[in-house]
């Protein structure tokens, strides 16, 4: 019986052949994992779409500019 790891949220999954049984805690321990990354990658997708926000204002600014007016 054993556990092997993911390379990137190193979760636990069972090495074939080894007739690991099957652990609620361990789905569970997995899940969390999950539920983490995901929280994190939505941060830092509001921080992107904050920055493009900003870029595109100051592209509207330009474009004022260019085409002849004020910002």
């Amino acid at each position: 019986m054993a556990y092997t790891g993911t390379t990137r949220l190193d979760l636990k999954k069972a090495v074939i052949g080894t007739n690991q049984p099957f652990e609620t805690a361990v789905i569970n321990a997995n899940w969390d994992k999950v539920d983490a990354e995901a929280v994190a990658i939505d941060t830092r997708v509001d921080g992107i779409d904050t920055t493009l926000t900003s870029l595109d204002t100051r592209l509207d600014a330009i474009e004022a500019i260019v085409d002849g007016g004020t910002p």
